[in-house]
């Protein structure tokens, strides 16, 4: 089973402005750095997140042959975009997507793809990364991610802005907890 990603977010859970704001800068003379530090930071978060993404992509998730309940390892998916696969003679198919059915109950548990009612899934090529399926997982916009996620990256952002360089020399350095809880409630863990 492998993940990849296909068509990344086409936009960020932060705005410039956003992020701005929060850093109290009026110039446009770093607009460049603070948003690559505004793609760092979501990429940093779905990254301690786990399995969860935070604005609308694409993945895509290759496996041997097909399973009775196939779990895609990550929470969020909105919709399957394909299922295709290489039939006995190597030749790639396409399944209807009437052919399956997306469960997708909770965050404690997985999202899964199973055949619909009469369906039965068709046999493989005798090799493998047969069978392949686009997903589409994240929050539709960033008016749908969670507020604390928003401040986790705020802060996270504030402090590579003020602190520019890997290593802090001189100075005491306290890490103020709270700041990672916010992400608890988002974590996703097992799977």
């Amino acid at each position: 089973m492998t993940l990849k990603l296909i068509t990344g977010p086409a936009s960020e859970p932060l705005t410039l402005p956003e992020a701005k704001a929060h850093l109290r800068v009026t110039s446009n003379a770093e607009d460049a750095l603070i948003t690559d530090q505004i793609t760092v930071v979501r990429e940093q978060c779905e990254g301690v997140l786990r399995r969860r993404k935070l604005i609308s992509q694409s993945w895509q998730l290759t496996l041997d042959d097909f399973d009775d309940r196939i779990t895609i390892p990550m929470v969020g998916v909105t919709s399957i975009t394909s299922i295709k696969y290489d039939d006995p003679n190597g030749i790639e198919q396409t399944i209807a997507s009437s052919d399956y059915v997306l469960k997708n109950n909770s965050d404690d548990d997985p999202p899964k793809i199973v055949e619909s009612n009469g369906y039965t899934w068709p046999d493989v090529h005798d090799s493998i990364d047969n069978v392949r399926i686009v997903f589409v997982c994240g929050y539709a916009n960033a008016a749908a991610v969670p507020a604390a996620l928003k401040k986790w990256m705020l802060l996270q952002i504030g402090h590579w802005y003020n602190n520019r360089e890997s290593v802090n020399i001189g100075n005491i350095v306290t890490r103020l907890d709270y700041v990672d809880s916010l992400l608890d409630p988002y974590r996703v863990w097992g799977f």
